[in-house]
């Protein structure tokens, strides 16, 4: 069992780690354009906010965040990115369910870009203010990256150690996966490896070293890990059918999970994750939590408004609830 559940951790944790990266890159490259569309219009806010949060990690909420306390975004926009945000546990429904996640993701969207909207409306009409003390009023872009082969021959202790680990455990896994995760194992092997010989130093050692490898990546390892223990003893030792057969078992659980969302953490959330992985919850209960939980997405934003934190997080958990045991009742 313990075998079987760290084999399966360390193929999910380098999943992660490599579309971390990935998207790290992405943001990077198109944070700049954000500006400019984000300000022709509030549909565009939602839209943008929405999908900033649909994205896997923490970057689009953190962005959101941003572009909110400088007074680009609405605060119903804000709620929708943060509706939209699934935080880590993206990257973990990714690497185990990644159809199904799509699917979740593309929700998630919808759910944000109507709900801003609403929560635009409601607030306006409540006389709500926000970002009242805001008294710049331009994005903060990211610094220029500039990625190229003069840095293939820059090696130093962090680097040799992201090259060393992502070739090991990517050719690890070619032996030990098979079929669809082997040829992901070699593309998302070649692709990192690429990636970090053209990375500039300041780049490798802050946003892939510092913020990926030591601060995510050791979080997902332990809560996948731990989450896939229990998760593996409960269904050998209890009749899971007959506990859930409980009329009220499924109810009780989407409301803990709306609970558990509050939390500005990404690991406690996994354990949903793995449950419906494993069959064990519905549809409706994952949706719930994604809903309420943004990851660490909400921690800059308790830095500038607590109140406004509260407030959205209340929100989002409303809606959490409403949407979930709506489609709870209908059997999804």
């Amino acid at each position: 069992m313990l075998l079987t559940a760290l084999n399966q951790s360390l193929t999910i944790t380098f999943f992660v780690f490599a579309m971390m990266v990935i998207i790290d890159y992405l943001d990077a490259w198109t944070r700049d354009k954000l500006d400019e569309f984000v300000r022709k219009s509030k549909f565009h806010q939602y839209v943008t906010a929405s999908f900033l949060g649909s994205t896997p990690g923490c970057l689009g909420a953190f962005t959101n965040v941003s572009l909110y306390i400088h007074g680009i975004i609405s605060f119903g926009a804000l709620v929708g990115g943060m509706i939209a945000t699934s935080g880590d546990e993206a990257f973990v429904m990714l690497a185990m369910f990644p159809v199904k996640a799509l699917i979740l993701f593309g929700v998630l969207f919808i759910i944000g870009i109507i709900s801003a909207w609403i929560v635009d409306i409601f607030i306006k009409g409540y006389g709500y203010r926000t970002c009242e003390k805001c008294k710049i009023k331009s994005y903060h872009k990211a610094q220029k990256v500039s990625f190229g082969l003069e840095h293939i021959g820059d090696i130093y202790v962090e680097k040799a150690a992201l090259l060393v680990s992502t070739l090991v455990i990517g050719v690890a896994l070619l032996f030990l996966a098979d079929g669809i995760e082997r040829t992901t194992a070699a593309v998302l092997t070649l692709t990192i490896f690429s990636l970090l010989l053209v990375s500039p130093r300041h780049y490798v050692k802050e946003h892939i070293w510092k913020h990926i490898a030591k601060r995510h990546i050791p979080n997902v390892f332990a809560w996948t890990f731990g989450s896939l223990v229990v998760i593996d003893i409960i269904l050998s030792h209890f009749n899971i059918q007959a506990i859930m057969s409980y009329s009220g078992a499924y109810a009780i659980l989407l409301l803990l999970g709306a609970l558990i969302g509050i939390i500005p953490e990404s690991g406690p959330n996994l354990v949903f994750v793995v449950m419906f992985a494993k069959g064990m919850i519905p549809f409706s209960i994952l949706l719930a939590n994604s809903i309420v939980q943004d990851g660490h997405g909400m921690l800059p934003m308790l830095s500038y408004s607590l109140k406004d934190s509260i407030v959205v997080k209340v929100i989002n958990f409303i809606i959490g609830l409403a949407i979930g045991y709506a489609l709870l009742l209908i059997g999804i």
